[in-house]
């Protein structure tokens, strides 16, 4: 028990004590208080804040449905929360069955299937959506817009261009994404359409090029015949003196070149409305086109006692880049004209420098006449189509008045101007302006004495363009000395030639036999360069360079087409397909070198040529083939030029029965093949009337033309058998000279072992420069006295058939006593 202090102090204690705990109940009572307080305060604040959202949503909600475009609205995790009305009748599907839905479902009516639309692909990072490679979505920032097709939506196919976007909360988090949707059907609908005008009109241009492309070469064609013919009759009537006949036939020569110049006119003016016109930009010599000039309008000029007058300013330089037939075009047009309105005095063609830069040369031409000359009225209305001066200007000269109108436009396309400055009863002064590129070496015409050249005496100007051009194909044949090409070519005369050519020149030589071939042969080596006909079967020279220039590794491989069509639009046509050039059958060896050395760049060192064997082979005389322009095109090898006679009479004998079966067979592909093949041999050997009724078959046969099929199948069959004969006999004519030649060679066995050991090893490895090697023991052979079997090994070799031609030739070498 404690003293009464002890419990005084105690108690008063707990008194203190609880006057404390009293003062803390009070302030925990206050604090809760004020807590009810807040939190009905807070309360307050989240209803009203509630009540704020549901209108927001609300709002929102009226704002997405009443969006014209359909409008798709997703959180997050790719659930609906927006889908207006404009949604519902593009798919079909009320916004109460899809809002809450996820999964991808609102992908089915678009797609029907379950995958991401572009309102998902807005919920990526950019990054991850470009690792994707979503090439039909195109980025903006954050916008996204992609094109989609929608076949099964209920108001049918629909073409439909999505915007989207994501939607970021107040600290930048992605919350969800939205997505507008425009109906662009009938936008797309009106380009599908537009573009199929676009291809018929572009179709209708093309039958319109091909009629026109047709009609230069059907009416062409026997205008030249009537021409040709009348020109061979009238030497045969002056050799038995029948004047009349002569004087006659002069008569129909004339009314057909008329007839030739008019349709001409209205066949180039014609290609010129279609813009069907091309010009080529290639290297030629202004000196050449002169030349031609003269060599045309001298005997006009000569027939009325005018003189002709060449000025040529000492400046003008004459190795240009351009088109030199339409230079030539528009000089002879000009010149013509002079010559048809002037009765006496000159026509002065002259040629002056205006500048001179890096870029070109800008040149004016003058075609000046001492004729009747043009008052004001006539010149105002001089270039325009179908006019000439006056009426009596047509009754009087003739002409279809175009030839002026095609210069003008000429002219225009090489960026220049045309006029004439005349007087009535004075002359007249044509003249015009063009600009050209320069060559990068350079000359200047030589007027040491073609600077006037006078029509009857044009020696006056020494023009040496024929040495120079020499020069050229030479310095060009060089630069590809030491490249190996790919030739593709599917006739074995034609690989035979080009080998012979090319191989000659220092260059190695792969075949493949069409374009499949070709596709493999330059994925498995490395090419400086592919020459490629264009017409093979299997796959043609188009398509195998089309898919060769799908392979990024060959984009800077030179492809040079070989065609036998001429016309402008083909070089277009290689263009188009990614060849570099092309070069025209029948192949001109110095513009195949000078085309070469333009794109062909030898990766190996030039290779040392043996020097060929100097004997001079006898050049048949076979009549109706023209034996220069056939030299010209073997590069002066007569030896090569026999041989090109001899495989045109052993691959094209039955030629016209092959044609015969493959149309009774209904095979007009292989039918027009024989033909073209016919036509390209044809030309190769200058058998120029032969080609000509070959490609008017291969046209007729292409085109499906029964009707006159069997006339031109017998016109090409009777001249088919006449050059065969003439052939025959012309090489005949040779054969006692060559046989001389081959008898008197010294032979010496040795030698021909080890080139006949040579050639089988070259036929072994399929190696193609065993035909080279067999044009050289040729001679050799007859000499052995195995003319006859070495013939039948040619003729294997010559068909590239090495697996036949290896037998053969061990058969004769053991004839020889030679082993192998």
């Amino acid at each position: 028990i404690s003293s009464a202090d002890e419990i005084g102090t105690l108690a008063l204690a707990f008194k203190g004590m609880n006057g404390v705990l009293e003062s803390v109940g009070n302030s925990f009572t206050q604090m809760i208080s004020n807590l009810r307080e807040l939190t009905n305060r807070l309360e307050e604040r989240v209803e009203e804040r509630t009540s704020e959202l549901r209108e927001s949503e609300r709002k929102f909600s009226d704002i997405i449905s009443f969006l014209p475009d359909a409008t798709i609205v997703i959180d997050r995790e790719g659930r609906v929360l927006a889908w207006n009305k404009a949604t519902e009748t593009l798919t079909g599907i009320k916004a109460d069955d899809i809002i809450g839905k996820g999964d991808y479902e609102y992908a089915l009516p678009f797609y029907g299937e379950r995958r991401r639309i572009l309102v998902d692909f807005a919920l990526m990072n950019p990054e991850e959506l470009e690792r994707g490679g979503y090439a039909n979505i195109r980025m903006t920032g954050e916008t996204l817009v992609g094109e989609i097709y929608a076949p099964n939506l209920p108001g049918g196919r629909r073409y439909l261009l999505g915007t989207a976007r994501p939607l970021h909360d107040s600290r930048g988090d992605i919350t969800g994404a939205i997505e507008q949707i425009h109906d662009i059907t009938d936008r797309h609908l009106a380009e599908e359409a537009l573009a199929k005008a676009k291809e018929i009109a572009e179709d209708a241009t093309r039958v319109k090029s091909d009629f026109l492309a047709n009609m230069s070469h059907e009416l062409r064609t026997p205008m030249n015949a009537i021409i040709g013919y009348s020109e061979m009759l009238v030497e045969d009537a002056e050799e038995i003196g029948q004047r009349k006949f002569v004087a006659d036939l002069n008569k129909i020569n004339f009314a057909g070149k008329h007839l030739l110049g008019l349709i001409n006119d209205i066949l180039d003016f014609s290609k010129i409305e279609a813009g069907k016109l091309h010009f080529e930009c290639v290297d030629f010599s202004l000196e050449d086109v002169m030349s031609h000039l003269a060599d045309i309008a001298v005997i006009k000029a000569q027939d009325k006692g005018l003189k002709l007058l060449f000025d040529v300013g000492t400046d003008v330089p004459a190795a240009l880049r351009g088109d030199p037939l339409r230079l030539g075009q528009i000089l002879i047009n000009l010149v013509n004209n002079a010559v048809k309105f002037t009765e006496d005095g000159e026509i002065t063609v002259g040629i002056k420098c205006l500048a001179d830069g890096p870029d070109g040369v800008s040149l004016r031409f003058d075609v000046a006449d001492t004729g009747i000359g043009l008052t004001e009225a006539q010149r105002s209305k001089l270039f325009t189509a179908f006019t000439q001066a006056d009426s009596s200007t047509s009754r009087k000269y003739g002409g279809t008045g175009l030839g002026l109108t095609i210069s003008k436009r000429l002219v225009e396309m090489m960026g220049g101007e045309i006029g004439v400055d005349s007087e009535p009863g004075v002359g007249s002064d044509f003249h015009f302006t063009a600009k050209f590129p320069l060559q990068a070496e350079q000359r200047r015409f030589d007027t040491s004495a073609d600077g006037i050249l006078n029509a009857l005496g044009k020696d006056a100007v020494r023009w040496t363009s024929g040495q120079q051009k020499q020069e050229d194909y030479k310095k060009a044949e060089k630069l590809v000395n030491g490249s190996c090409l790919l030739l593709v070519e599917d006739n074995a005369v034609n690989q035979e030639v080009a080998l012979k050519i090319l191989q000659d020149a220092g260059i190695g030589v792969d075949i493949a036999q069409n374009g499949a071939e070709a596709i493999e042969k330059v994925r498995q080596k490395d090419y400086d360069g592919v020459l490629m006909d264009c017409q093979m079967p299997v796959m043609d020279g188009f398509e195998a360079t089309r898919r060769i220039r799908q392979d990024m590794h060959f984009t800077g491989l030179p492809i040079i087409a070989m065609t036998a069509n001429a016309m402008a639009g083909d070089r277009e046509k290689c263009i188009e397909c990614g060849m570099n050039d092309h070069v025209a059958k029948p192949i001109d060896v110095g513009r195949l070198f000078m085309t070469l050395a333009r794109w062909v760049k030898p990766k190996a060192p030039p290779v040392e040529i043996t020097a060929r064997e100097e004997k001079e082979d006898v050049l048949p005389n076979v009549q109706g083939v023209e034996l220069e322009k056939a030299l010209r095109r073997t590069g002066g090898n007569t030896r090569l030029l026999r041989t090109m006679f001899s495989r045109f009479c052993e691959t094209q004998a039955d030629v016209m029965e092959r044609i015969r079966t493959a149309l009774v067979n209904e095979d007009a592909e292989t039918a027009a093949r024989e033909a073209h093949m016919l036509k390209g041999l044809a030309g190769n050997i200058g058998a120029d009337i032969m080609f000509s009724l070959a490609g008017k078959l291969e046209g007729m046969i292409k085109d499906g033309e029964g009707d006159g099929l069997p006339r031109a199948m017998e016109d090409a069959g009777l001249e088919l058998r006449d050059l065969l004969k003439r052939i025959s006999e012309g090489m005949a004519q040779g054969a006692d000279a060559e046989t001389k030649v081959g008898d008197n060679a010294a032979l010496d066995m040795e030698i021909l072992a080890s080139d006949l050991r040579r050639l089988a090893d070259l036929l072994a490895d399929d190696d193609s420069q065993a035909v080279v090697v067999m044009e050289g023991v040729m001679d050799k052979l007859k000499s052995a006295g195995q003319g006859e079997a070495a013939r039948k090994v040619h003729a294997s070799v010559s068909k590239f058939d090495f697996e036949e031609a290896l037998p053969r030739l061990k058969e004769l070498g053991q004839t020889l006593g030679v082993e192998f």
